[in-house]
Order: C-alpha cells, then sequence, then structure tokens
C-alpha cells in the first residue's frame, strides 16, 4: 500500500492553507472533498463578523437606522433549505464567536433566527462565546441564543451608548439579574467569564450571585464597582479561582472602598496565580491584606487611574513582599490614557520640588528584592525620578537575574534636573552582566556630557537579548558620544526609543520636544551602524 500524498494528511493541509488569504482559501474549497473539508474547518472555526454568519440563512437587507448603523433584517423568510444546509455543512464546525464590534446593527436578524431554532443548541460544538453589545433584554438578549452547557469561555462587553439614556439604569440592573440567571442556568460548567458592563453598584449583587453558582470557575474579570467589598466576600465562596481582574473599560474611576468586616475575613484563596485590578493603591493593599499567602501568585497588575503618591507606593509594595514570595511578574503604574488627555489637571498637582517622602528611593524596594528573587517583568511609574543611582541600579539587577523586561519610573511628569541621584549609562553595564535574558529595557537616564561615563571605566559586556530600550524624555546633549557607548550594550537589533508619553510635554520641558529630540533622532541612524562596527572589533579582539 502506498504512502499518501503530502497534501492529502489534513495536519498538513491545515498548516499550508493557515498562509493562505481568504480569497485563496475559497478556491481551495473547489478541488476536492478533502480540501473542502479542511478548508471549511479552517474558515468557520472562527467567528469574528455576524455578518457571513447570518447570511449562512438568507440574503440581509438594510432598514433604517441605530445609532447612526443601518440596521439589517433578512430580505425574505429563511427557507428550511437554507437551514437545513446550516445543519448539515457547518453548524459543528464553529467553535469561537468572538465580535469585533457591536451586535446591535445586526439585533433584528438576530431576533428573527432566534425564532427559527430547532432543538439542540444553535451551534453545539461552540466553547467560546465573546460578545459585544448588551441592550438590556434580560433572557432574550442575542447572545443568550447562543449558550449551552458546552461553553467554558464567556465574555459581554457593555457597548458605550447603550447607558446614554439615565431611565435605562434601572431597567438595566433588573435585567441583569436575569441575564446573570441565564448565564449560570444555560453555561453551568464555565471557567473563564469576562464582564465588561458599566460599574454601577446596583450590578454587584447579581454579579456575585452569579460567581457562588459557576463551581467550574477559574477566571473572573468583574468592572470596578467604586465599592467592591461584596466582590471581595464572594471570592471567599469561589476558592478555586486562579485569575482575578477588575477591568477598565470606560474610563471610569477606580474601584476605592473595601470595607473590612467584623472581624475581618480572610479570603483563602490558594489557587491565584494572576490578579490584574484597575484600583487605588490603599484599595489594593487592603486587598492583599485580606488575602492569605499564595504560593501559586505568580503575576500581579495594579492600574490606578492617576499617579499615586510615593508612600502608597512603598506601603503596596511591601504588603506585596509579604504575601507572594513566588512571584514572577509585578506591574505597577497607573492610566497612560489619562496621562494623555489630562496633563494640565495631573501636572498642576505634581511638586516641582518635591520632598524625599515624595520620591521613591533603594530603600524602599529592599522587602520585594529580598523577598521576590524570581521576578523577570518590572514595571513602576512614577511621576518624580526616583533617587537611585547606577550603584543602586546594581543591587536591583544582581537580586533580579533572570530580568526579561525592566521598565523604571521612565516617564517622569517632574524631571527634576537637579538632583543628587540620577541613572546614567554606566546602569547598561550592570544589567549587561546581571541580567542576560533582558529584551526589554525602560530607564530615564541622564546623558548629558557631564555624567556619560567613559568606555574604560565601564565593564563593557554586550547584551545578548535586548530588542527595546526606551529612554523616556531623558536629556541628552552630544549624541555621537552617546551612540558610541550604546554601541558598546545593543546589538544590532536593539531598537532605541525617545519620548514622553505624557500630551503637552512642552509643559513638563520645552527641550523634550526640541533639542533632546533632536540628538535622540541623530543616533537612531548611527547606531545600528556603529553597534555593527564594534561588534567586528570585539570578533577580531576575541
Amino acid at each position: 500500500m502506498s504512502a499518501p500524498s503530502p497534501v492529502e494528511i489534513s495536519e498538513i493541509l491545515q498548516n499550508i492553507f493557515s498562509h493562505c488569504d481568504d480569497c485563496d482559501m475559497y478556491r481551495n474549497l473547489l478541488v476536492c472533498q478533502q480540501w473542502s473539508d479542511v478548508g471549511l474547518d479552517m474558515l468557520w472555526y472562527k467567528i469574528t463578523d455576524l455578518r457571513p454568519f447570518l447570511e449562512l440563512f438568507g440574503e440581509l437587507e438594510g432598514k433604517g437606522e441605530t445609532y447612526a448603523s443601518e440596521s439589517y433584517i433578512f430580505a425574505g423568510v429563511p427557507s428550511f433549505v437554507s437551514w437545513e444546509r446550516f445543519e448539515k455543512v457547518y453548524q459543528n464546525r464553529i467553535r469561537i464567536i468572538s465580535l469585533d464590534s457591536t451586535d446591535i446593527e445586526y439585533r433584528p436578524a438576530l431576533s428573527t433566527l432566534s425564532q427559527m431554532r430547532s432543538e439542540g443548541p444553535l451551534l453545539p460544538k461552540l466553547h467560546t462565546l465573546r460578545w459585544y453589545g448588551l441592550s438590556g433584554l434580560g433572557l432574550i438578549e442575542p447572545s443568550v441564543m447562543f449558550m449551552h452547557s458546552g461553553i467554558r469561555e464567556f465574555a459581554i462587553t457593555q457597548f458605550e451608548d447603550d447607558d446614554d439614556d439615565d431611565d435605562l439604569e434601572d431597567l438595566e440592573a433588573d435585567v441583569l439579574v436575569s441575564f446573570c440567571a441565564a448565564i449560570s442556568a444555560r453555561m453551568p460548567f464555565l471557567s473563564c467569564l469576562h464582564l465588561r458592563v458599566y460599574p454601577l453598584q446596583i450590578y454587584e449583587k447579581s454579579v456575585v450571585a452569579l460567581m457562588k453558582r459557576l463551581p467550574n470557575l477559574r477566571e473572573i474579570l468583574v468592572p470596578p464597582f467604586p465599592d467592591l467589598t461584596q466582590i471581595s466576600l464572594g471570592l471567599a465562596e469561589v476558592p478555586q479561582i486562579e485569575i482575578f481582574i477588575i477591568s477598565n473599560n470606560f474610563g471610569e474611576p477606580p474601584s476605592s472602598i473595601l470595607k473590612q468586616s467584623n472581624p475581618p475575613q480572610r479570603l483563602d484563596l490558594r489557587k491565584l496565580q494572576q490578579m490584574a485590578l484597575y484600583c487605588t493603591y490603599p484599595f489594593g493593599t487592603n486587598l492583599l491584606q485580606s488575602i492569605s499567602s499564595s504560593q501559586e501568585m505568580r503575576s500581579l497588575t495594579m492600574e490606578s487611574h492617576y499617579p499615586e503618591p510615593s508612600n502608597n507606593i512603598r506601603v503596596l509594595i511591601s504588603q506585596i513582599a509579604t504575601k507572594f514570595s513566588h512571584l514572577t511578574q509585578l506591574h505597577l503604574r497607573y492610566n497612560s490614557h489619562i496621562c494623555g488627555t489630562s496633563t494640565g489637571r495631573i501636572l498642576g498637582t505634581l511638586l516641582s520640588r518635591p520632598l524625599a517622602k515624595d520620591i521613591i528611593h533603594l530603600k524602599h524596594l529592599i522587602p520585594i528584592l529580598s523577598s521576590c528573587p524570581n521576578i523577570i517583568q518590572f514595571d513602576l511609574q512614577s511621576p518624580y525620578p526616583p533617587a537611585i543611582d547606577d550603584h543602586d541600579m546594581e543591587t536591583i539587577a544582581k537580586s533580579w537575574p533572570g530580568l526579561e523586561e525592566f521598565s523604571f519610573c521612565h516617564q517622569p511628569g517632574v524631571l527634576l534636573l537637579k538632583r543628587e541621584k540620577r541613572l546614567t549609562l554606566k546602569a547598561l553595564s550592570h544589567f549587561s552582566r546581571h541580567c542576560p535574558n533582558l529584551s526589554k529595557l525602560q530607564l530615564y537616564i541622564d546623558a548629558t556630557s557631564d555624567h556619560i561615563p567613559g568606555v574604560t571605566s565601564l565593564k563593557v559586556k554586550r547584551f545578548a537579548k535586548l530588542r527595546t530600550f526606551n529612554v523616556g524624555p531623558s536629556p541628552i546633549d552630544e549624541h555621537a558620544r552617546v551612540a558610541y557607548i550604546l554601541a558598546h550594550f545593543c546589538s544590532t537589533e536593539t531598537k532605541l526609543s525617545f519620548g514622553s508619553e505624557w500630551g503637552h510635554s512642552d509643559r513638563i520641558d520645552p527641550k523634550i520636544n526640541s533639542t533632546w529630540r533632536t540628538a535622540w533622532k541623530a543616533v537612531e541612524p548611527v547606531l545600528p551602524v556603529m553597534t555593527g562596527m564594534q561588534e567586528k572589533i570585539d570578533s577580531l579582539q576575541m
């Protein structure tokens, strides 16, 4: 018996077809039955747009406008033939629905389709349902028609215009109870649940009740309710949770209230591995205090709405160090979008001459440096440059030899050019020697002539994996000397970037977008050339 041709093996066909665009895929369907089966499986595995799916049942036509968008209905009543064809060819191929846009323009057609359904799930092999649109219809929400017990991941994102009318708030609170009940009744074995809805406090009880009714739940995303007390207490009854997320979807203020029970209730979340919280740092600190220490926790992100005072950062870091000794990823930052749109308001609150207590020092990082030796990703944002020098940075690099990404206060809102402690290009020497896996480095440094180190004074070792070096709004004057130093540390694949993420950065210092930008732009094109030359020199000296 002869061996099959490679193009007759389904796995090889799938690999080949994965490189084809939709036009080529449709041609592949016409070659033979096997190619057609493999191609259809791939084309219909995931739906990101409702229109092609609905057109399986009949032609669509526009009718009227909904939120300035045309809505669609079926041009005629879908026929039994089209339904039978759907059941035979497409129904069991669709595994994922993940919408890129709101369902609002297709709601009339979806309503018609919901009335045609036969017995059993509409899409029996569907395991992931990510829906964009919440219309306040409770049990007759369009997404409900796709729910069944085989779904393991569900995400709902509320369309931002759905809440324009304040009169809908009470209605939505009522129907959310029914909608949450439908989720638990029709998808009882969910392991992942994302609820991106407006953080109206009246929703919280429904969300808590839903969490408790899902025994297999491992990942939960909730909106940033102002008072998250009930959610935190609800977590105590969902001990199997591995990932807990407080989302930031609608630009609302973060969660900030966590009332302690009397006596305080300890959250025994032993399986917790990852948290990403949109909250104030005091809220985050209080939440961590209520959680038992976890040996499983690996990733923690806290994002506040505005820059947090340094004291809040210090207290939070101390709490993290006492709870999660096996942490590998830590991100403490504020909403970068706010920095772009509300610069004047935020900068107006910053001190041009901050006190020592307002600035991050090495001593504030010591708890986490000693307690969490396995950190591979670290991101800390502060509006002021840290009171840390190159020697201090060597302590950090030695403490975390496994670092792969390190971002440290590289986007200050106040530059403090005349500060006592500062980072220079010498810091690269410490990272290159002690952190061989570093691929991303973001630092605010002083690259002016008075602080550029001589190459002979450095312990030079070239980064093996560094791909991104971001210097934020760092000052610079002699670009040629800077490029010469960098050529000893960077590879030809290292990308240098510069600039402030703050809107209207001229208010921070006019030189950011003039003198300094010009100098860093001059470094950009010559750095790969000088690096290549230096690599050749190094190879000849070996």
